[in-house]
């Protein structure tokens, strides 16, 4: 059983302007510079487009206890986001993530559209935590972690746009 979950992460920002930094190769290094336990890998197949694939360590004390009681030791979160061209008024994307103890994963798609002067992407996906008895519960977790990972990205834009200005 899977949990669908949306989001909406707003930015004062033009489309163009967004699109262009998150297809940025630049940017997704310069996010991971300082990170101890992350990195990313990108590539492009044409112009405004990338794939970004994220790979971050977690250690097992840094997991919610509900996890920690199904799952013993580190975990190896690996996320990609892709990005298509930018047509003038939308783009679209898709993400997925998995865990290196096959617990389960995350599957979805963006799309960024104009929002008056601003920016606006909608992230639909799914979670299906493959763990008996809390894969519910963990779901849920996920979810909430994918709303905070969509925001961190966003507040990581706002920052490479303000110190670019």
């Amino acid at each position: 059983m899977s949990r669908t979950f949306e989001a909406k992460i707003t930015y004062a920002a033009p489309p163009a302007v967004v699109h262009g930094v998150l297809t940025n190769s630049e940017f997704w290094h310069w996010v991971f510079k300082d990170s101890e336990h992350g990195s990313v890998e990108t590539r492009s197949d044409a112009p405004g487009t990338i794939s970004a694939t994220m790979t971050n360590k977690v250690g097992g004390d840094a997991l919610p206890g509900l996890v920690r009681k199904v799952v013993k030791g580190d975990l190896v979160l690996v996320n990609t986001d892709t990005w298509t061209t930018f047509d003038g008024q939308r783009a679209n994307g898709t993400f997925s993530g998995r865990s290196s103890k096959g617990m389960g994963g995350i599957d979805g798609t963006f799309v960024l559209h104009a929002d008056g002067d601003g920016t606006v992407i909608h992230a639909k996906g799914a979670a299906e935590v493959k763990v008996r008895i809390v894969g519910g519960a963990i779901e849920r977790l996920v979810e909430q972690m994918m709303g905070n990972m969509f925001d961190g990205q966003r507040k990581y834009v706002e920052k490479w746009l303000a110190e670019r200005a």
